[in-house]
């Protein structure tokens, strides 16, 4: 099903109490993103939380997995359990159990195989598999009856449901059909208890972000910092934003890098535009090292950074060239540009060089390289350093003040445009917080 067209030529207001422009892109591309959001509800795969028993459910309703009238024991003893179960006890346990390696959890669900998703079990494969790396919701009962009756006031809903990214799901075969018995999710819920349901829906959460940051840009002047934006969407005209410098002071190519002219030429002109530059080039032609000369550069002259792309190679291949090189001779100062944040919910999927620069939402293996570098930097430099590190106790857990100070500095941070904004450095960012942005793969 495709977009409606529209008219390129609207006068009109955006509902935010700004005026929109006659030749903005903003109503045209808030309808498309709603459209594609209410498609996505309307038919969503929701599952029910095994186990997920509160203290109005009838504990003697076991119907799942009975079939007919043939008595199931073991569900009558699982249900008087629950009826003599303490308060604190069987009855309120999380049904997620957490995994401490890496901090996320699995869950077990109940799909209506018997009913609602008879013989499309492929279809609910299909939906799951095309979840992974994106987010699910976490429901109440009555967040799961508006969704099913109303898509569109669940979208309107404040606070709105937690969502957690999908990691994997496990899959048993029943009379020979693959059904979805388990999810793997990347955090459980802040308060499991109140969870009876899980709504998997592919792709929910960049659309409604991407409406959320349509609505900032229009609510923006023409003299913020998000004025490039408003001239890319025809919010503003692009004699509001400023010219480019065409005598700034450029550094010099360092002895690490080995750029040729053209790709100088494209370092100079992505550090003197004060909106866009588009760097295009064909495989092997150098881009990656562009971007990571420019990187350094902007940090020199004390900008913060962020980098995004859609896929975690691009990501990773970024980070693997502003880290030193081993048995590199160039002096490792730890510097901002050789310390990157890798953000990404898990480091299963990234190269070596990236993971050990990963900062997840729980846990992090940066800090500890970070000491690691600390530590031989201070024993080649200061003299009783070693002797000192020789008296330091393995068995306390944690990082010492120094190491926590340079682990804090995140000045150049990296992930995929998702993931990135449920790190809350990225997520809590003011708008101009990042001097500069680079969209890797773009």
């Amino acid at each position: 099903m495709q977009d409606e067209p529209y008219d390129d030529v609207v006068d009109a207001d955006d509902g935010t109490g700004s005026a929109v422009g006659r030749h903005s892109l903003v109503p045209a591309i808030r309808k498309s993103l709603s459209a594609k959001l209410e498609r996505l509800l309307q038919r969503p795969v929701v599952a029910r939380v095994a186990n997920a028993i509160s203290d109005e459910d009838d504990v003697s309703d076991n119907s799942e997995g009975r079939t007919g009238d043939v008595p199931d024991v073991f569900s009558f003893l699982q249900d008087a359990a629950r009826a003599s179960a303490p308060a604190e006890g069987l009855r309120h346990r999380s049904p997620f159990r957490e995994d401490p390696s890496d901090g996320t959890c699995t869950v077990r669900i109940l799909l209506d195989y018997a009913d609602l998703w008879r013989g499309l079990e492929k279809e609910v494969l299909d939906a799951v598999a095309g979840t992974i790396e994106s987010f699910v919701a976490y429901l109440t009962d009555d967040q799961r009856l508006l969704l099913e009756r109303s898509p569109r006031e669940f979208l309107a809903l404040n606070p709105r449901p937690e969502v957690a990214e999908l990691v994997a799901f496990r899959k048993e075969t029943v009379g020979g059909v693959e059904r979805v018995v388990e999810l793997t999710v990347a955090e459980p819920p802040k308060s499991p208890k109140h969870i009876r349901h899980i709504a998997i829906v592919p792709n929910l959460i960049p659309l409604e972000r991407q409406l959320a940051a349509l609505s900032k840009i229009v609510r923006a002047t023409d003299d913020s910092v998000l004025a490039p934006l408003r001239v890319l969407l025809g919010l503003a005209d692009a004699s509001c934003l400023p010219a480019a410098t065409a005598d700034l002071e450029v550094a010099p190519a360092s002895s690490d890098d080995t750029l040729d002219e053209f790709q100088w030429a494209c370092v100079r002109n992505a550090l003197s535009t004060p909106h866009f530059a588009v760097i295009k080039g064909p495989p092997g032609s150098g881009k990656t090292t562009v971007i990571t000369s420019v990187i350094r550069r902007a940090l020199a002259r004390g900008e913060r950074v962020l980098v995004v792309s859609p896929t975690h190679v691009a990501v990773d291949n970024v980070v693997e060239k502003l880290a030193p090189k081993r048995g590199s001779k160039i002096i490792d100062d730890l510097e901002d540009r050789s310390i990157p944040v890798r953000f990404a919910a898990r480091p299963k999927k990234l190269l070596p060089i990236a993971e050990t620069y990963w900062i997840g939402p729980k846990k992090q293996r940066r800090g500890a390289i970070v000491a690691q570098r600390l530590k031989q930097r201070l024993i080649e430099s200061v003299p009783i350093a070693k002797a000192l590190y020789e008296l330091e106790d393995a068995c306390i857990a944690g990082h010492a003040p120094l190491t926590e100070a340079v682990s804090s500095v995140h000045a150049v941070i990296c992930g995929t445009p998702i993931g990135i904004l449920s790190f809350g450095t990225v997520n809590a960012a003011e708008s101009g917080s990042f001097g500069l942005l680079v969209v890797d793969e773009v």
